[in-house]
């Protein structure tokens, strides 16, 4: 939660689209942050990251915001990105413990002892699922040239470099076709005179 303003109240917000002419309105809001929200795959819920309870942790609701219950008790220092498996079984999410750098983990949607897939070791950050629900796609700079795209099987083992050249956030296309991704590219200088 580093870098954002502890007096800002974060919340997840519900915006209907048109033609509809009601306001945004809170769906999932406390006094601490409240965001990075993901439908589950069958929408009958909401996994989302808070501080509602002092620190950083993974929580989920009912799609209407309703019934909210922490399934993580990380330490203070942890930072989160919750993102549940297409087939609805896991929900990946990232985490800092004391005296290491984020690391890829995954728990059940009910709750108990989350399993680490990645690290200890390189910062590993931003999951998200293949299609199959085999792999887990993050973001990592165990490579030299910085952050790049890497895989990893959901049963652990040694991660799978995808870019070279820069990678952050990643998803496949629907079909399994293609992997979409974020990255930061250099502005070319511009040559000419005005």
């Amino acid at each position: 939660m580093s870098g954002l303003d502890a007096q800002t109240d974060y919340n997840v917000w519900r915006y209907p689209l048109s033609p509809s002419t009601n306001a945004a309105m809170p769906l999932v809001a406390s006094a601490a942050f409240d965001g990075d929200p993901q439908y589950s795959p069958d929408r009958s819920q909401i996994v989302f990251a808070s501080s509602r309870s002092g620190q950083a942790n993974i929580w989920i609701c009912r799609s209407d915001g309703s019934e909210p219950r922490q399934i993580t008790s990380l330490g203070a220092e942890g930072f989160w990105a919750g993102s549940p498996s297409p087939d609805g079984r896991w929900i990946a999410f990232d985490a800092r413990l004391p005296g290491s750098e984020s690391s890829v983990f995954v728990i059940d949607p009910a709750g108990g002892e989350p399993r680490r897939v990645t690290g200890p070791g390189p910062s590993d950050i931003v999951p998200r699922w293949s299609r199959d629900s085999r792999w887990i796609y993050f973001a990592s700079d165990r490579d030299d040239r910085g952050q790049q795209i890497w895989k990893v099987s959901l049963a652990g083992g040694a991660p799978v470099q995808m870019t070279r050249n820069g990678g952050l956030e990643a998803f496949e296309s629907p079909d399994g076709h293609f992997l979409y991704y974020t990255n930061a590219a250099e502005r070319a200088a511009s040559g000419g005179s005005t």
